[in-house]
């Protein structure tokens, strides 16, 4: 292809970048800073069809003489030793593997490298995921190509998952401007959001990762704090990768077990507080299920996520008044159904408040934060 890169060199011109994106940069000739974003997640996404995997060549190999499986290895690996200054971490791998893209390659076996990549990529401790779509001939009339794109893709999952492939990431997409010809409505026959409809219910495990990384519901650092075990664990397994180790144990054993994963918000709780006996007469003792009705209903009811964040249970407070105390002093602080929030207190204490925004409206107030106060809003 021409590329002036070895694997070695690719690899570290990566974990550069990587440190960019999450530390920021400095002013340069012709450019200025740019603020560093720590809270990105990286991954890498492969054209899979283009590649040799296990030996298997499927077709015209972007990667030359390499096996994909080797370069994985290779880039997890090396990503994690990172560099002088200090290691990275490789967050998921994406599969771009249009159906029907080789049709001289038989169907199963190329079904079947997508499940070997999958279950290395789990290996590396990566989250997996596939980008369904079909590569079906645009010449066609688009009442015909749009059916066998919406044909191939359902096809695809199926045999994708019969083969034994279970991705962490559904995507579903075209690289085809006008296949499908209609992107809505939704109802619409062969519409492409008709399609994701169809396909949704496949989507229920990413939406539990989503709902239980929520940044109310796990928190690593804090969740590390409650518990010598966990943390103890993520050392010996993952060293320098604190928050990937931590996401990881949490997701696997500790929204099960029933553990605390943030300040704001403990399922165990949740479920025991008497404001919360309804939900808790359905979903007694299933911690997951606890974090997913918070998510979808409990949050926005304004039900009450811990038992110590009650004003008074912290700092007895009267309900819809300023001040701390039963409403004598502090206007930084209001008590509102049962919950404290701060305008402008220079600490930050999320066990048992939630800090406001300028003009951020709560009931008949507004916060003033440049003045450190709540201003009452007929």
């Amino acid at each position: 292809m021409g590329c002036p890169f070895n694997l070695d060199d690719a690899i570290q011109a990566l974990i550069i970048f990587m440190q960019d994106i999450h530390g920021g940069t400095t002013p340069g000739d012709n450019f200025p800073a740019f603020q560093g974003h720590p809270e990105i997640k990286i991954g890498m996404i492969v054209s899979f069809p283009n590649t040799t995997y296990q030996g298997i060549d499927p077709g015209y190999n972007f990667y030359s003489h390499l096996d994909f499986a080797d370069v994985l290895d290779q880039i997890v690996h090396d990503v994690k030793q990172g560099n002088q200054n200090g290691p990275e971490t490789l967050w998921f791998l994406h599969a771009d593997n249009p159906y029907n893209q080789m049709p001289e390659v038989d169907l199963q076996n190329y079904i079947n490298r997508l499940v070997a990549l999958q279950t290395q990529a789990r290996l590396l401790d990566l989250r997996f995921g596939v980008i369904f779509n079909s590569a079906i001939n645009m010449a066609q009339d688009y009442h015909d190509s749009d059916q066998s794109y919406v044909n191939d893709t359902h096809a695809y999952i199926q045999r994708y998952q019969d083969a034994g492939g279970n991705p962490d990431d559904f995507i579903i997409e075209s690289w085809f401007e006008n296949v499908p010809y209609y992107t809505f409505p939704e109802d619409g026959p062969n519409t492409f959001m008709n399609l994701v409809l169809q396909i949704l219910p496949n989507w229920g495990n990413d939406h539990g990762h989503f709902r239980r990384l929520d940044p109310d519901i796990f928190n690593w650092r804090e969740s590390l704090s409650f518990y010598p075990d966990v943390q103890g664990f993520v050392n010996q397994q993952y060293g320098n990768q604190q928050q990937f180790g931590a996401e990881w144990h949490w997701l696997h054993y500790g929204v099960f077990e029933g553990r605390d994963g943030s300040r704001p918000f403990f399922s165990q709780d949740y479920l025991a507080l008497p404001s919360n006996a309804d939900v808790a007469y359905y979903y007694a003792g299933n911690w997951p299920a606890a974090i997913d009705h918070y998510f979808v209903y409990g949050r926005n009811e304004g039900r009450m996520p811990r038992s110590n964040l009650d004003c008074n249970n912290a700092h007895a407070g009267l309900n819809d008044v300023v001040g701390l105390e039963n409403g004598n002093g502090d206007p930084r602080f209001l008590c509102y159904e049962n919950r404290w929030y701060d305008s402008g207190w220079e600490l930050n204490d999320p066990s048992w408040e939630f800090k406001a925004n300028n003009h951020q409206r709560v009931g008949h107030w507004e916060c003033d934060l440049p003045n450190s106060r709540w201003n009452y809003v007929p």
